[in-house]
């Protein structure tokens, strides 16, 4: 049984909850920002999904600009520093690579980081480019795959980004396995998501860059996952529970500081018998002064199946003032802001 999110252990104090408007409820809201993101979509065509999400660009208001086409999807996007880069993985036929593109689209690159030459590595995912743009860390596994699906060695690595001195810098031991790393704003640190087998429970982590000074920010029965820093470094947000559970258990954003203090759930979304509340995915914009997620309620735009997807919505660090910023007719999974900053302006509707 999935405890209810909002309930944490006594290692975490400062529990603040701020409500954020209910689902559903509509305002204009003038003179929003309109940003770019880079996200994980799956276009509608002939009526109907296609069979993979890839990775597109898009403007609050605005369609999916669609970047790449690879055959098994493209997941994961991630901005360069700079912005003239978005970094993603995708599954080449026999291992999971990391890719780049334009964010105007054109020929991807693919990134040799040395596992292609292990026979037992299966590849990386998620990448996570550093502050400076000189490293990015990736979650690689490694065979045997365990009777339970899982790998025996998922952790995560820090590449130069040029793919040399590829480092092991997370042991998450048997029974466990790593996921989802973030970089502090000064590239001092790392956050990640640890899953245990046993318990089916994420943790999160930080460490030093290097890997060394590990412990955990979440206690072990919180549930969290996919950290995300903010900007000044003071903030990270993530998602509990860490996964989908049950239409009993909405997922919800929250934020603590790095030390594990003052947490604060940043979204109320009650639970809804007919579907599982879907909050995930939450990237500080940046400036600081927004959070995107994905977000998937009854409310939500729906797909040609007539089921509500993920659509982007956006909210102030203290959760109020929701706003939703996409309402495509495409499946939508998370959302990476453009660091080149916001450029237009649209009026959008609000929660």
């Amino acid at each position: 049984m999935h405890k209810r999110p909002g309930i944490v252990a006594a290692a975490l104090v400062g529990l603040v909850a701020l409500a954020a408007a209910p689902a559903g409820a509509q305002e204009r809201a003038q003179g929003q920002d309109q940003p770019r993101f880079a996200e994980s979509a799956r276009a509608v065509a002939n009526g109907a999904y296609v069979p993979y999400f890839q990775v597109a660009t898009v403007r609050a208001g605005g369609q999916d600009n669609y970047l790449v086409d690879e055959p098994y999807g493209s997941n994961d996007p991630a901005w360069n520093p700079s912005g003239s880069r978005i970094y993603y993985n995708t599954f080449d036929g026999t291992i999971d690579v990391i890719r780049w593109v334009s964010p105007d689209g054109g020929t991807p690159t693919t990134l040799d980081l040395g596992c292609s030459a292990d026979p037992d590595c299966l590849g990386d995912g998620h990448p996570a480019i550093s502050p400076n743009g000189r490293h990015l860390l990736t979650e690689r596994a490694f065979l045997p795959i365990n009777p339970d699906g899982n790998a025996s060695n998922a952790s995560i690595w820090r590449i130069k980004i040029d793919g040399s001195d590829a480092t092991q810098i997370t042991v998450p031991g048997t029974g466990a396995e790593d996921h989802a790393p973030a970089w502090s704003p000064d590239g001092r640190h790392f956050a990640f998501s640890r899953l245990f087998y046993d318990t089916g429970m994420w943790t999160i982590y930080i460490a030093k860059s290097d890997g060394s000074d590990l412990h955990a920010l979440t206690a072990p029965d919180f549930d969290a996952g996919d950290p995300d820093w903010s900007p000044d470094g003071k903030s990270i947000v993530f998602q509990s529970p860490a996964e989908p559970a049950d239409p009993s258990t909405p997922m919800q954003i929250f934020k603590v500081r790095p030390d594990g203090t003052h947490l604060v759930q940043l979204t109320h979304y009650a639970p809804d018998p007919s579907l599982t509340i879907k909050t995930f995915r939450a990237r500080w914009s940046p400036d600081g002064e927004r959070i995107a997620f994905t977000h998937v309620d009854p409310t939500t735009t729906k797909g040609p199946d007539g089921i509500p997807h993920g659509d982007i919505f956006i909210m102030k660090p203290n959760g109020s003032d929701v706003v939703q910023a996409t309402h495509t007719q495409e499946a939508e999974n998370g959302a990476a802001w453009d660091p080149r900053g916001c450029h237009e302006r649209v009026e959008l509707d609000t929660e």
